[in-house]
């Protein structure tokens, strides 16, 4: 569940199903794994970006391209920009909200004389 590397082209599937599962990993590892997750992200979405930019930018490649090719190349990338905006902010979400379920845990602990059924006894 913690491998981060070793199926590189299916990476965002199969992230999708570790978060399904993020519960059975102690919560350091849940961070551990959406902080990667996160960079990822991040990562992919400025390739992106930077792919529209040397669209828009490289008159080479808009010399050899139809303006309809064009076109679509273009709303192809913006889709592609988009949707690793909305993932990008999905994991943003669920880091937070572990982050939230840290802090709470650690108080838990840290309250002396108090029992908490979040803490494992």
């Amino acid at each position: 569940m913690l491998d981060t590397s070793s199926h590189p082209g299916t990476y965002r599937r199969l992230f999708h199903l570790k978060a399904l599962h993020l519960e059975f990993l102690p919560v350091e590892s849940q961070l551990f794994l959406l902080e990667h997750y996160l960079a990822y992200c991040r990562q992919v979405l400025r390739s992106k970006q930077a792919e529209a930019q040397d669209m828009a930018d490289d008159t080479r490649k808009q010399e050899h391209m139809s303006p309809s090719l064009r076109i679509a190349a273009m709303a192809l990338i913006q889709l592609k920009i988009e949707q690793w905006q909305l993932e990008l902010a999905w994991v943003q979400s669920l880091h937070t909200q572990t982050l939230l379920r840290f802090k709470q845990h650690g108080e838990a602990r840290a309250a002396p004389g108090e029992e908490s059924s979040n803490v494992p006894q």
